[in-house]
Formats: structure tokens, C-alpha cells, sequence
């Protein structure tokens, strides 16, 4: 249950992966509810097994009025009873297919159609068809069996002979699919036979990868390669054949057509079990069942657990002649690994946080010297051994988890030809001395030296190359990694594959890599150069010389004349995806019998027109467009000549329009792209989306010029797209394209001329370091940069850097720009005024504004609109703010329904508060600006901080203990600014603790608990017991300050073990424990200084615990500090 539960919110929220959804049921489905709250969903949940598991299910999906379904199957009348509430026209029993349908099932799976069957093999076809009594599996399997061997027609008597000696009308359905599944079993050849029975050692609906089982299967040996053959391309030949039989289902197919992960039906699972029993091929044990036959024979054992509640260690396993161990559960019911010393393929799926564990300890595990194949997976950190060289025949390594740390000797392992290790994991130095390597995943350039960088070059025999940018670097420092790795690539004659993900990179820092760069390996298959870290000038040339090139994913910054013409003969090429940031002048035209392979193509400009001959992309059959809408265009132009994609079967469009825009319009355009569309005449599947979420990026500042118009923009425009999970090779991460132009009607214009006007001209250090100050900023000279920023920069450059990183998501016409014509910072230090120009005079404007001693401005929130919602919290909604001066802010929405004079005086007393709290600023905490009220609501104007919390931050990702040390100190320094201004913060925790753009820690919600308390009901302020100090539990003492340093401990403590203080403890019974002067349990496994440090923060008597400024000499605080913390 937990497994599905976690697969369901790795749906949700796509950029999960599905080892970082462990923990309590309970935190799953919360989590589940709240990623589905307030939305429409529809869920299908196939093929559920007891009432008990619906009755978990349905406490995931919150209810509510947005029309949500949900569809459920079962073979259990009970269990569909139980799903839709005991209303029987609810039920739909499902019939098995009539001759029809099962004749259109079956010959599809073989020649594609029924008109395509030869007419001497369509009798004995139905009569087959006939006795599979209408069952998919049974029909699929067959027709399987019948495909692998076309050319060979006695097969299909046999077949149907065979058939009418095994059934009779009195069998029964399962008797039928037990029957014809036997029967296509004992059809596989041998070396199919031992692969399928190897499905046994994973669980009941386990998702398993194609490349995993490849290389599974090659350790184990099943794989017999004549000598100049591959391996791995024969391993792949059956493990496709026994998808195409229909022994294994596809789960997830991506853009290339190709599935990638598979699962395998539980009545064929039934069968593989059955078998690999009697052959005595896998021992299987379930920790949650009584041990019975298990074989002493079987080189193979599979331990798993069916439930959670009732798992423990199996007793002593004595199997010595175990060549290969797969374990699947709760790291408490893992046995000794290194008992099984004759060990060589080890599979570890293992969860520990939910029992506490925090690390999975293998630091023996040199003792197995003949393991040729290790894969562990985890929600726990892993140790490694200090030194692996002992494990002379390791030919796999695969860790999907955190290492503590990498041995420093694995670049010794003389058999190593996999390592595939999670992102931000720091490899030793001299990676290039593992010469037999022949693939590496994912290698991060942030952690890793240039040394090592430039080490890659030596890896001669790497095929695969996935890289990765785990956190924002500087413009510099990526510019410094990039270079040893272009002269790396050079090295690399026989890569197949080439990869660069920014997984986790968020800020848009492009290095534009020169557009001549050569691909030195003709072997070349597959290369992904995602945004934001590569930008292209243009398409580079030598791309037309990769003739084995099958998915190519680019961003570039805009297109010539002779680019498309380069790539548009390459033979191979099936996907390609185009990210072109520059608006295109005019049509591209796609000749005839260019890309003649291609099946998928992804085309991303703010403006485009393109064109199809006839015969061009004969064989496409996917088309993705991502555009901005513009007031004024023909948008039936976007696709001229789509009638002549003879094979396209789906067009997706995602194009960007502004919020507010008119409805009319918006149909006018939808329908303008659908008449497009139905110009085919194979009408294809179309789906469209208007884009509401929308960023602003404009051309560079020496070509940029804004005029008034009456009918759209002419300027250049971009869309920002962020990856779509197509585009990204990690596990699905689905974002909305995203697109902004200024408002047609807009009567403002924007000049920034020659270098006189590019003066002004703000470095990007500038914006993203707040240390930095104006006044020691010299504008006297032009600053140039790579790639110059658009000129919404220029403009949010003289606002805080929380409001230059904003969404500019909620702007509409009138909300844009209240100002007209030229803005040019004049101010230095106390003050800023923005001037404006007509025909090159200048005049100041009748407004200035207020900038803080930390150069930060103290908008003054007269009027407002409300925004995009951003979340909930325990005092209620959360959204974006506009002001009409175009500022971004968070606003806090308190409402109470009851309508009294407590609640209004309450109201009162907050506001009070607020306007007292709002004089406070500090670079570590968050500004509160003010508030509104309406009848019993009460609306709290804050500064907008977009990066999460801390607790969203931990829970992606494990803090090292250093981070955690530099965010402690921010939060200290920001507790002594507030305890000096006599103001106790009282709900310091994860969830409070806001992270800036730049790395900066920051205290929301200070000063507010009591005020909060009385505001909100009992069931809203629970979620404070875990962190409350003693006295504020106890109603009879008064508290201060210190209060703030037990609820920092607590927090410490949050932060290094991923858990709330008191884990495992109802709220009422923490209350008590807390009350009494209980301390939160401290893990041993914690460092001396954390405990020291945690201990000190809760001691019980309030006058013995340090205060905030004692603290900030604390060793486990007072280290080297950087200035920012960054995630791991």
C-alpha cells in the first residue's frame, strides 16, 4: 500500500522521485490531499484487492465540488460495492469482448489490421479467437506467440489444435487464461524461458526499468554472446520479444514510441511463480508470512513484504550456494548480506525512515569478492565501504540514494563498466582513471572539481554520458566547468550518448557555447543539451555530419538560414526538439523528404510561422508547438501545409496569452488553430492549452525598442518554457510552457538606444547579491554580458532581488506599467526616483520611494488585486498580491466565521501588531508591509519569498550537516535582530523558514503566535505543540526569548533528521511530555557539536538556555561561513 501510495504522488507532483515519497502512511496520503486540493482530478485505480485498501485509497482523495471522479476495477463484487458506496448503477460489470472486438484486438497485434491478415490464415484466426472466449490476456499472448513466427502458417493449426484438445466449455475463465498461458509459455524458446521465470524476483506490481533488467540478466549470465557481438544488444533483443508476446505491459512510453518501464500482469505473475517454484529457478520469502517450502536448491532468493504492520526479519537464512539476493521492504527485516560470501548479482530496495534508521550500512561489503552486479535503492543514506578495491569483478554499480561518501579508490576497480549514482554526489579525483567505464550517470558538474572535468577525457571507452547542474552556480564558475568539458568531449570517439540536465538549476544563467563545436563521435545516437546551462548562437553544424543521431534536444538562441537545411537529411534522427529563444522574421519551411525518420517533433519560439511541403516528415506523428498568442496575428499560418504530414497522428499546443485577456479573443484563437488542425484529413487528436502562468523576457538592450502600437507587438518576444517530462530523461517532471507580452493596448513606450542608454545596465551579481550596494556601483561604462538581459531586468534591477526573481504572473493591462517612456535609476543610496523622457527631455516623476538601510524597497500597499494562489497554511490561503504600482507581495488571508465582537477585536489587535512589526527589517526575516481587512477577513501583506521553506527543502532533499549549520546561523542572526527589538518570534520551525533566491534563510509569521492563537480555532494551531517551549505550554508562566532558542532546537533537530521533534507522538501526548520538561529524543548518530548544540537550546529551566547572540559563537554554528546556503 505505501508503494502505491507513493507511485500516486509521484503522479501528482511529477518531480518526485519515488525514494523520496518513504515515511508513515499517514505523511502520503496528507501529502496526496494536499497536491490534489481544490483541484479537478480523475484517477484510475486498476485492479484493487481488498475492501481495506479502497478504505485507505478514499482518506488520499480530498472531496470536494470540482467534479473530480474516480474509476476503479476489481474482480472482487465486495471491493466494487465498498468503492461507489453501495449504489449499484454505479458498478459496470465489464463483459468479456464479443467476436468482433476480440478479432480487431487480435489481428492488430499481428499484421496491424484485419485487412492485412492472408486470406488462408483468417478461418483457423477466428477459430482461435474464438477459443479465448473473449479474454484480452489470453487473445494478446496468442497473438504474441503467432507473431513471433509470421512466415511460419502450420504454427497457427497447431495452435488452434492444441487449443481444442486443452478446452471444453465446462472450464472456467481462469482455467481458459491458465490454459493458453501455459501454452505460450512452453512456446518460449530456453533463453526466454529463464529471463521471464527472473520476473519472479521482483514483487507483485513492481515498476522495473528495460536497461536494469538488461544488465541483470548479463550478470547473471544468461546472456551467451558470440564473440563480436553485444550483450547488452542481445539481452535487449529478448527482452523486447517478450514484450512483443505479451509476457511483460509497458508502463511508460515516451516520446520516441519507446517504452522504457515495464510491469508484468499478476495472473502471467501467478504463472512465472508457479514455475520458478517447481524448477527451483527463485526462492521467494515474504516477511510478512510464515516461511513455508522454501527451496535449498535455488541460487536465487527473492525476500519482500506483502505488509508493513506485520514484516520481520526472517529467521536465519542458511543458503550458501546463493549466487543472487533481490530484497524489497523495511531495512528491519533485511538479513546479514554478507552471509551470502558467494554472492554476485545484489538488488536492494530497501526503507528505513520509516522505522527510524537513518543510514544503511554496507561498509562489509567488500567481503563478497565475486558481486559483479550491485543496484541499491533508498530512502536512507548509504554507507560504502572506506575502500572497494577488493571487489575486483564489480561490473555494475547503480545507487539510487545519498552516499555519505564515495570511496576514494572506486576509480580502481578494474571491471567497472556502470556507475550510475544519484546527482550532487561528489566523485574522487581521477574519475578517467576507470578506463573500462563504458556508461556514467549522472556526474554533476557543481560538485565535481575542473580536474575531474577535464578527467572525463580519458574515459575512451564511454558510450553514455549523463550530466548534471544539482544547484545554481555563478556565471563564471559555470563557465569555468564547461570548458574542460568541451575539450573532454572532443576526447570521446565512441559516445553514443550525451546528456546534460539542469536537475535542480533553477536561475536562468545561459553560457553561450559557441555554435562550431564538434561532436567527435560518429556513434552519436542520442544528445540532450537542455536550458538554462547550454545556449547555442545557432545550430551547430557539425550535428549534419551524426548520421546515426536519433533524439536531439536543443535550445539556441536563434535560427539562420541554412540551420534546418544542415540537420533536415539526417537519416536517423526520430525526435527532435527545438528551443529557438529568438522571435522568428518570417517562415520556416520544411522541404520535401526532410526528416524522413522523424516521428516526434517539439518546435518552442514566442513567434513562429512554419511551413510543410509536400513529403516533408513523411513518417511524423507527434507535433508539439509552443508559442505566445498576439493581439492581431493570423494564427492559421502558424502551420501551413499540415495537410501534407500524412502519418500525424497528434498536434499539442501550448501557447501563452496574457490573464485577464478577453474571452472572445481567446476562442476566436482557439478556433483559428483548430480549423488549422482539421485541415488534415486524418483529423488528428489535438489538444490545446492557453498558458495563464507567464514570464517576461525582451530582446537585448542595444536592438530594443518598444513603440506604441495599435495591433500587437512588434518587438521580439520569448517563451520561457520550462522541460517538459519529454524533454527531461529523469522521471516525469511536466511543467507548463510559459509566455508574456506587453499589453497591445499599452500606451507607454520604451526606448534604450546606442551605449549612452546601455549605461545603465545592471550586472547580474549585482541583482543576486544583497551585500552589494548602488552607491559603489559604477555606471560611468557600459557592463557587457554573454547574453544581456531583457529590459523588465533593467526595470526589477532597482527593486529587491525577491521582486526581480517574482513570476510576472498577474498583470493585466492596467497593472503593467504605470509610468511611461524612459526609466533610468538616479538614486544611491537613501532614496530612488525613476525618470522619464519625452523626445530626450527629462523630467522626475511626482513619485519616489522609500529604500531601506539593506537598499530594499518599503512599499506602502494603498491598492491592490489578488493574485495566483500559492498555498495553505494553518491560518488559511495564501496568494500572490499585486499593487498598483506593480509590486509583487504575499498575501495571508484570516477569515473566521464568526461574525462577533471577539473576532473583530482580535482583527484589531493584529493589525495593531502588524503596523508595529512592519518598521522591522533585517536580511533575515521576512518584510510584513502591511494589511487589509473585509467584514471577518483580515489580509496580511508580506514580501514574496518563492523558493519554499525549509521544510520543503528537507524533504527533497538530505541536508549535510554544514548546511544545516549556515542556515542556523542565518536564523540566529535573525532572531537576535527581533529578541533586540523585544519581539518573541513564537513559532520558529522548518515550515516558518523561508529560502530567498539567493540561499538566504528567512523568519516568516514573527511576532504573531499569541495574536494567532486567539484568532484561529484549536485544530489550526496544533501543529505549533511539537516546537513549543515548555513555558508556553504551561498557561501560568510567562515566556520570552527563550522560548524562540527550545523552538530552534527543535528545528536543528528537524533539519538533520528530516523528522518532527517527538516523532511517532500525538499531538496531545507531545503536549503532555513538553509540559512536563521532557526533551525531544536526540539521535546518537547526530555529531557531538549538533547534539551539544540541540541540547543546550532544550533544557527545560528557561534562564539556563543561551540566548540567540551566545549561540552564534557555538562551534557547531561559528564555522567558515560562505554567506549562503545552497541545497545539497
Amino acid at each position: 500500500m505505501r508503494r502505491l501510495l507513493g507511485s500516486i504522488l509521484c503522479q501528482v507532483q511529477p518531480h518526485r522521485k519515488l525514494s523520496s515519497v518513504a515515511g508513515p502512511m499517514q505523511n502520503l496520503i496528507d501529502n496526496i490531499q494536499e497536491q490534489l486540493q481544490d483541484k479537478r482530478y480523475l484517477i484510475v485505480i486498476d485492479d484493487l484487492w481488498e475492501e481495506m485498501a479502497w478504505d485507505i485509497l478514499r482518506g488520499a482523495f480530498p472531496e470536494g465540488n470540482s467534479c473530480s471522479r474516480i474509476v476503479s476495477t476489481t474482480e472482487n463484487m465486495n471491493v466494487a460495492r465498498r468503492c461507489c458506496g453501495y449504489i449499484p448503477n454505479h458498478i459496470f460489470k465489464m463483459k468479456p469482448l464479443g467476436i468482433q472486438d476480440s478479432g480487431t484486438l487480435f489481428f492488430s497485434r499481428i499484421f496491424g489490421s484485419e485487412q492485412q491478415c492472408p486470406d488462408e490464415l483468417k478461418e483457423v484466426s477466428y477459430g482461435i479467437i474464438r477459443k479465448c472466449g473473449g479474454h484480452p490476456l489470453a487473445l494478446i499472448n496468442l497473438a504474441g506467440l503467432l507473431a513471433s513466427q509470421l512466415n511460419y502458417s502450420e504454427l497457427w493449426y497447431h495452435v488452434h489444435d492444441r487449443l481444442c484438445s486443452i478446452l471444453n466449455r465446462n472450464h472456467t475463465v481462469e482455467e481458459i487464461q491458465k490454459q493458453i498461458l501455459n501454452l505460450c509459455y512452453s512456446s518460449l524458446p530456453d533463453c526466454l524461458k529463464t529471463c521471464l521465470l527472473y520476473f519472479n524476483m521482483y514483487p507483485e506490481g513492481y515498476i522495473m526499468w528495460k536497461d536494469h533488467l538488461v544488465k541483470q540478466w548479463i550478470a547473471e549470465g544468461f546472456v551467451n554472446a558470440a564473440e563480436g557481438k553485444d550483450r547488452e544488444k542481445i539481452a535487449e533483443g529478448y527482452f523486447d520479444e517478450l514484450v512483443n508476446r505479451g509476457m511483460i505491459q509497458s508502463m511508460k512510453i515516451n516520446c520516441n514510441d519507446e517504452a522504457s518501464s515495464f510491469t508484468v500482469h499478476h495472473i502471467i505473475l501467478d504463472l512465472i511463480t508457479h514455475n520458478s517454484k517447481q524448477d527451483g529457478f527463485i526462492g521467494a520469502i515474504d516477511c510478512s508470512q510464515t516461511i513455508t517450502g522454501l527451496s535449498t536448491k535455488a541460487h536465487r532468493l527473492s525476500i519482500q513484504s506483502s505488509s508493513a504492520k506485520y514484516a520481520k526479519q526472517p529467521a536465519r537464512i542458511s543458503m550458501l550456494q546463493l549466487r543472487s539476493l533481490g530484497f524489497f521492504g523495511l531495512l528491519k527485516c533485511m538479513p546479514s548480506i554478507v552471509e551470502f560470501k558467494n554472492l554476485r548479482v545484489l538488488i536492494l530496495d530497501c526503507w528505513g525512515n520509516h522505522d527510524g534508521h537513518m543510514s544503511l550500512n554496507l561498509s562489509r561489503i567488500c567481503i563478497l569478492f565475486q558481486l559483479k552486479y550491485l543496484k541499491i535503492s533508498s530512502d536512507i543514506m548509504v554507507e560504502l565501504p572506506a575502500k572497494m578495491q577488493g571487489l575486483h569483478y564489480l561490473e555494475i554499480l547503480e545507487i539510487d540514494a545519498r552516499i555519505s561518501a564515495v570511496p576514494l579508490d572506486i576509480v580502481r576497480l578494474p571491471s567497472l563498466l556502470h556507475l550510475g549514482l544519484q546527482d550532487a554526489t561528489k566523485l574522487p579525483h581521477g574519475i578517467g582513471r576507470i578506463k573500462s567505464l563504458n556508461s556514467l550517470w549522472y556526474f554533476d558538474l557543481r560538485c565535481n572539481s575542473e580536474a575531474n572535468i577535464r578527467s572525463l577525457g580519458k574515459l575512451t571507452n564511454l558510450c553514455h554520458l549523463h550530466l548534471t547542474c544539482s544547484a545554481a552556480l555563478s556565471s563564471d564558475h559555470l563557465k569555468r566547468k564547461l570548458i574542460p568539458l568541451v575539450s573532454s568531449l572532443r576526447k570521446f570517439g565512441n559516445l553514443k550518448s550525451l546528456t546534460l540536465t539542469p536537475d535542480g538549476l533553477r536561475a536562468a544563467i545561459f553560457f553561450d557555447i559557441s555554435s562550431d563545436i564538434s561532436f567527435p563521435s560518429i556513434f552519436l545516437q542520442r544528445l540532450e543539451l537542455l536550458p538554462p546551462i547550454c545556449l547555442f548562437s545557432t545550430l551547430p553544424t557539425g550535428i549534419g555530419e551524426l548520421h546515426k543521431l536519433r533524439i536531439f534536444k536543443i535550445v539556441v538562441k536563434e535560427l539562420q538560414g541554412n540551420d534546418i537545411r544542415n540537420i533536415a537529411r539526417l537519416p536517423s534522427l526520430v525526435v527532435f526538439s527545438l528551443y529557438v529563444r529568438k522571435a522568428l522574421t518570417g517562415t520556416v519551411i520544411f522541404t520535401t523528404m526532410s526528416f524522413p525518420a522523424l516521428k516526434y517533433f517539439k518546435f518552442t519560439c514566442g513567434v513562429m510561422c512554419l511551413a510543410f511541403q509536400p513529403g516533408a516528415m513523411p513518417n511524423l506523428q507527434r507535433l508539439k508547438l509552443c508559442f505566445n498568442a498576439h493581439r492581431g496575428e493570423n494564427h492559421s499560418l502558424v502551420l501551413n501545409g499540415i495537410e501534407h504530414l500524412l502519418n500525424l497522428q497528434e498536434v499539442a499546443g501550448r501557447i501563452g496569452v496574457l490573464p485577464g485577456s478577453d474571452e472572445s479573443n481567446m476562442r476566436v484563437l482557439k478556433l483559428s488553430f483548430e480549423d488549422t488542425i482539421k485541415k488534415h484529413p486524418r483529423r488528428p487528436r489535438f489538444n490545446l492549452q492557453l498558458v495563464d502562468f507567464i514570464e517576461e523576457e525582451y530582446p537585448p538592450f542595444d536592438k530594443l525598442h518598444w513603440t506604441q502600437q495599435q495591433e500587437g507587438s512588434s518587438g521580439q518576444h520569448e517563451i520561457i518554457e520550462k522541460d517538459c517530462a519529454e524533454d527531461m530523461n529523469k522521471q516525469g517532471n511536466c511543467r507548463l510552457s510559459r509566455a508574456f507580452d506587453l499589453p497591445p493596448d499599452s500606451r507607454s513606450s520604451y526606448h534604450l538606444k546606442s551605449d549612452e542608454d546601455s549605461k545603465h545596465h545592471m550586472p547580474v551579481s549585482m541583482l543576486r547579491d544583497e551585500s552589494a550596494e548602488p552607491s559603489a556601483l559604477d555606471l560611468s561604462h557600459s557592463v557587457q554580458d554573454d547574453m544581456t538581459r531583457p529590459a523588465w531586468d533593467t526595470v526589477m534591477s532597482f527593486a529587491p532581488t525577491d521582486i526581480f526573481c517574482q513570476d510576472l504572473s498577474c498583470y493585466s493591462d492596467k497593472e503593467m506599467f504605470v509610468t511611461e517612456d524612459i526609466f533610468t535609476f538616479n538614486g544611491t543610496g537613501t532614496y530612488c526616483s525613476l525618470t522619464m523622457s519625452d523626445d530626450d527631455t527629462s523630467s522626475t516623476t511626482t513619485e519616489a520611494k522609500t529604500i531601506s538601510p539593506d537598499d530594499r524597497f518599503k512599499p506602502k500597499i494603498k491598492s491592490w488585486i489578488r493574485g495566483a494562489h500559492l498555498g495553505h497554511g494553518s491560518f488559511g490561503w495564501v496568494y500572490e498580491g499585486i499593487s498598483d504600482e506593480g509590486y509583487f507581495f504575499a498575501v495571508k488571508e484570516l477569515s473566521s466565521l464568526d461574525q462577533g465582537s471577539d473576532v473583530q477585536q482580535c482583527i484589531l489587535a493584529l493589525e495593531q501588531e502588524i503596523e508595529l512589526l512592519s518598521q522591522f527589517e533585517h536580511k533575515n526575516i521576512v518584510q510584513y508591509y502591511g494589511t487589509d481587512k473585509e467584514e471577518s477577513k483580515l489580509y496580511i501583506f508580506v514580501e514574496l519569498i518563492t523558493q519554499g521553506s525549509l521544510l520543503s527543502l528537507y524533504q527533497k532533499h538530505r541536508l549535510r550537516e554544514s548546511q544545516v549549520s549556515a542556515y542556523t546561523r542565518q536564523i540566529l542572526n535573525g532572531l537576535v535582530y527581533l529578541h533586540e527589538q523585544n519581539v518573541v518570534h513564537g513559532d520558529i520551525k522548518c515550515a516558518n523558514i523561508l529560502l530567498h533566491a539567493d540561499g538566504s534563510a528567512k523568519l516568516a509569521d514573527f511576532g504573531l503566535a499569541n495574536e494567532l492563537s486567539k484568532f484561529l480555532p484549536v485544530r489550526s494551531c496544533k501543529g505549533r505543540v511539537y516546537w513549543m517551549a515548555p513555558e508556553v505550554i504551561n498557561a501560568n508562566r510567562k515566556y520570552g526569548p527563550s522560548a524562540d532558542i527550545w523552538s530552534l532546537g527543535c528545528t536543528v533537530l528537524e533539519m538533520l533528521t528530516r523528522q518532527i521533534p517527538f516523532p511517532n507522538v500525538e499531538w496531545t501526548r507531545a503536549l503532555y511530555m513538553i509540559g512536563r520538561g521532557e526533551q525531544p529524543p536526540i539521535p546518537n548518530y547526530l555529531s557531538k557539536g549538533a547534539q551539544d548544540f540541540i541540547c543546550q537550546c532544550v533544557r527545560a529551566a528557561p534562564e539556563t538556555r543561551p540566548s540567540a547572540s551566545q549561540l552564534l559563537a557555538h562551534p557547531f554554528v561559528d564555522r567558515r561561513y560562505t554567506g549562503e546556503a545552497r541545497n545539497p
